[in-house]
């Protein structure tokens, strides 16, 4: 069995690895009187849910011996609930509300040690008046709850925060005056866990003041890459656990190479290298290349998910992460500005004074993405003549229509940067085949697109110089091989 398969959270603490400086950050803020409120913010699959489960493990058990720290003064409660089937929800949704305080109700008596009755309410509600009286209600079941309990410090696990701040604002406001109270909030905590900032997970434009609930929040604790050595004993701990160990130094290295310290990544990267070994444990030498492209192609939905997350994260971060991966200077302070939050993120890590992407496979989809961006980056168009093609004659001092022109004066092509640059490569070799990768060096240089990026400006220059574009006669793409400008045609 490849026990490196399952990549769902891991809610049993016997399988939780690592992670050591984050809950000892976090039960650092747990210990302070009163205990402080902690954001959880890391990027897609680094392993949020899974931390706090190991957090509500401990309330039954002491810390860790590892995590070195102190146990609270009274016995922590930890209270978890998922917001995350809220995020579809918006902010006049009562009934979500009530579905979500019932939902912290429940876990909260479910949690408490000894018997704690559920609060009885349930069932669909009439209208928004009933739905707001059970809201209340709800509320005060918990404070009354925690008010029965002075034994102990609850603390709220509220993972996938984005559902909460999708809710009316009254909910997060009714959390708040829980800690307010002055009979119940000094043992009493908020951990909530996005994949975005606190403060940005509502829209400025729309608020007349920032939320009351999120300023509760002091401390920002960021779920990056693993440590080195928690990555390390992630790969071989669990290659461990099968009757065979299957992956050596030379193995763990590679792994590291190309996914990084990115823990669902380096474990999407061991199931694949797992199954490998296991169809073929003497195959030598092994196919790094082969196995990269298959890594690749697995892991581009979570790319996606990271890239995706880092644009609602990081202002600008697409041409931020388009100087690291050509390692080119970036051009203003702004840009520089952005890289201590990449790199608490866990995307760009720094070695030598460089920055780098934080794996080969997460470097070679950045690429790819920049690449296939490209031509939405351009500039406005600005009319080039093409040098295949005569002069434009000088500027008449009226407009002419183009119907009326004379036939032996075309328009000149309104080709845009790129555009005209490609152009004039093949113009320049016109008649003769020019490969796919001698067009790119001519044209980016150490930038390179991606093919499919290169055959869509050259559908858009056969817009701008072909009669039929979709029968082209001019500029003709060679199979196998690259395109070729025909001069033996006339437009």
């Amino acid at each position: 069995m490849n026990p490196f398969r399952n990549r769902k959270p891991i809610l049993e603490v016997s399988s939780f690895y690592g992670r050591h400086s984050e809950l000892r950050a976090i039960y650092q803020q747990l210990l302070l009187q009163p205990p402080q409120c902690c954001a959880v913010i890391g990027l897609p699959r680094s392993g949020k849910t899974s931390l706090l489960y190991a957090l509500h493990h401990t309330q039954q058990h002491e810390p860790p011996a590892a995590l070195r720290i102190t146990p609270l003064a009274l016995p922590p409660v930890f209270v978890y609930v998922n917001a995350g089937p809220y995020v579809d929800l918006g902010e006049f949704h009562l009934q979500g509300a009530l579905y979500f305080w019932r939902d912290i109700a429940y876990a909260l008596a479910q949690s408490l040690p000894g018997e704690y009755a559920a609060p009885s309410l349930a069932g669909p509600v009439a209208g928004d008046s009933e739905a707001l009286d059970q809201i209340y209600a709800l509320r005060q079941y918990i404070a009354s709850t925690i008010r029965d309990c002075p034994d102990v410090t609850v603390v709220f696990l509220i993972d996938n925060a984005e559902g909460l701040a999708r809710l009316p604002r009254s909910t997060s406001s009714l959390l708040r005056t829980l800690i307010q109270d002055s009979a119940i909030g000094d043992r009493m905590a908020y951990v909530a866990t996005s994949h975005v900032p606190l403060y940005q997970l509502y829209d400025p434009a729309t608020l007349q003041e920032p939320s009351s609930f999120w300023s509760l929040f002091a401390e920002t604790i960021y779920l990056g890459l693993l440590e080195p050595d928690e990555a390390h004993a992630l790969i071989m701990q669990r290659a461990a656990a099968t009757p065979q160990h299957l992956f050596n130094a030379r193995d763990a290295a590679m792994l590291l190479q190309l996914a990084g310290r990115h823990s669902d990544l380096l474990t999407l990267a061991c199931a694949l290298l797992h199954d490998w070994r296991t169809r073929e444990p003497d195959a030598h030498p092994f196919e790094w290349t082969i196995f990269e492209d298959q890594l690749y192609e697995a892991a581009v939905p979570l790319c996606q998910a990271i890239w995706q997350s880092l644009r609602d994260t990081v202002p600008g971060v697409y041409t931020v992460l388009g100087h690291i991966a050509e390692q080119q200077p970036f051009e203003t302070e702004q840009q520089r500005a952005t890289l201590p939050l990449l790199e608490r993120l866990g995307m760009i890590e720094q070695r030598d004074d460089r920055y780098y992407i934080f794996s080969q496979i997460m470097h070679r989809f950045v690429r790819q993405q920049l690449a296939d961006m490209l031509p939405l980056s351009e500039p406005e168009p600005v009319p080039i003549v093409p040098s295949a093609a005569p002069l434009a004659p000088e500027p008449l001092p009226f407009v002419i229509p183009a119907d009326n022109l004379p036939e032996h004066t075309p328009l000149p092509p309104a080709f845009t940067h790129l555009e005209s640059a490609v152009y004039s490569f093949l113009s320049s070799n016109a008649g003769v085949v020019c490969d796919r990768e001698s067009i790119k060096r001519a044209v980016w240089k150490d930038t390179p697109p991606s093919d499919s990026a290169l055959q869509k400006l050259i559908e858009r220059i056969r817009e701008k110089i072909e009669p039929d574009p979709k029968h082209p006669r001019r500029l003709i793409a060679v199979r196998g091989q690259g395109y070729i400008l025909r001069t033996d045609i006339s437009s």
